[in-house]
């Protein structure tokens, strides 16, 4: 029997010391709770910053790219635009001189008298054919001796007169510089033929 009373006296002496080895361990046990916690806090922190680091440069890499290439297209795009614009122009300018030249030639195969109601009546509708503002006809000498409208510069000098200074002047100025007389005509200039 002695046996049987002293097992419960081990167990509660063993409880108290346990009890008492565990008091003591508990400061260091709560310092070793505190390691795993900050050390899972790391892992976490490693495992969201090891994916999250290339997620971003990604995404700036993608970003960069989806940029470069859409200033690519927007470079191209304008470069096509202005390639239009000037065959546009050119064909425009081009048209615009073969209908200059065919007014001049009109007017240097007219027999009649520049001032007659034929002559001008043929003008006039020409003029009107090809959307012109106007068609002059000036002398050499800056005298403008007909013009379709017969507006206010009608029988005026570029050179000397009221409108010397006026764009129709400095057209006529910039042109006698870069002029071919038509030695058939004395009233008759030829602009330049204009470069494509």
């Amino acid at each position: 029997m002695e046996r049987d009373a002293f097992l419960p006296c081990l167990v509660a002496m063993s409880a108290a010391v346990l009890s008492s080895k565990v008091r003591r361990l508990s400061p260091y046990f709560n310092s070793l709770v505190g390691v795993v916690m900050s050390f899972r806090t790391r892992v976490f922190t490693f495992v969201v910053l090891a994916a999250a680091i290339p997620l971003l440069m990604a995404t700036f890499v993608s970003v960069n790219l989806a940029d470069n290439l859409a200033m690519q297209q927007s470079t191209q795009l304008l470069v096509a635009m202005r390639d239009n614009k000037k065959h546009q122009l050119a064909r425009i300018a081009n048209n615009t001189r073969d209908n200059v030249l065919a007014v001049a030639d009109v007017i240097s195969d007219l027999k009649v008298d520049i001032q007659s109601d034929t002559t001008h009546s043929l003008l006039s509708k020409l003029n009107k054919e090809l959307q012109f503002y106007d068609i002059f006809i000036i002398s050499p000498s800056g005298d403008v001796v007909y013009t379709a409208a017969r507006e206010a510069d009608y029988q005026t000098n570029l050179i000397s007169g009221p409108y010397s200074q006026s764009g129709l002047a400095s057209l006529f100025k910039r042109a006698l510089a870069a002029l071919v007389l038509q030695p058939s005509s004395k009233l008759l200039l030829r602009l330049p033929l204009m470069k494509a």
